[in-house]
Formats: C-alpha cells, structure tokens, sequence
C-alpha cells in the first residue's frame, strides 16, 4: 500500500467514524455536506493521482497497458466493503443481539427486534447513500470499467449477508 494511499485512507477514515457517530446518535442530519464533498475529493484525487503517475511511467517505458489504472481504485472499493461489514459486526450486530434478550419468545420482545432491525436498516441506508457519494467515482469509473457490483450493491449485499 503506498503512502499516499495510507494518508488519504486516514483522512477518509476520520470522515466515515464522523458519519457512523452521527447515524448512531441519530444526528446525521447534522452532518455537513461538505464532509461528504470533502471526502469525495480525496477519493478522486488518489484516483486520479495513480491515473497520472500510471500515464507518466507509460509515457518514460513508451507502452501503454490495456489494462484500467484499478489499484488505488480496487483498494478504496475492498475499504468500502470493509467499512460497511465492520460497522455492520460492530454496531448492527450487537445492538440486535442485545434486542433479542432474554425474552426472545414474547410478542413485546418480537416487536422490539422488528423496530430495532428497521431502524439499523434505515441508518443502514443512510450509510450506503453518504458513502455512495463519497465513493462516487468508483461508481463512475471502476465499477462501469470492470463491471463489479455497484457501490449501492455492495451495501445491500453485504447487510442481506
């Protein structure tokens, strides 16, 4: 992994654990859409950083590989998945374990679990959207290029997982 990815993944990082305290204390609506542009753009610039690193070294070794400029690409798309599985084991998990208490058998506990799962299924979603835009050109160029699941995909598969 290269340092300039080690870097910008801090920063990323900082802004994905900002969202995640905001969706679990319920002020995500607070959150400010510039973190999400903010993040947006240094997911991009590392893209782009690797595209123009790529084409300067194809330019000095005079060949050009048909293969897409994915590494920096293919990490950020592992770490999308990666952040929503670990906030899924971390904060989904538990909290609907610790809802299906004791009294599992009880229309009461029954109907707490059901509104415990729509709830995390909410700020689930939630996840997925600021996240999607955060990452959006993985969407917009890793995804289409390659054909892999989709961001929006991704999210959902791993939370049906």
């Amino acid at each position: 992994m290269g340092r300039e990815f080690k870097e910008t993944w801090s920063k990323i990082q900082k802004r994905i654990d900002l969202l995640i305290d905001k969706v679990e204390n319920g002020t995500v609506y607070v959150l400010r859409s510039d973190v999400c542009i903010e993040t947006n753009q240094l997911c991009t610039n590392l893209c782009m950083l690797q595209k123009k690193q790529k084409q300067q070294h194809s330019a000095k070794v005079e060949s050009v590989s048909a293969a897409p400029d994915s590494d920096y690409q293919s990490m950020l798309y592992r770490k999308y998945r990666d952040v929503m599985e670990s906030y899924l084991q971390t904060n989904v998990l538990p909290s609907l374990r610790t809802t299906i208490g004791t009294n599992a058998h009880t229309k009461e506990s029954a109907t707490q679990f059901l509104e415990e799962v729509r709830h995390r299924w909410y700020n689930h979603h939630v996840m997925i959207k600021w996240l999607k835009s955060a990452f959006a050109y993985l969407d917009n160029n890793y995804v289409r290029v390659l054909g892999v699941p989709t961001l929006y995909q991704v999210g959902l598969e791993v939370f049906h997982a």
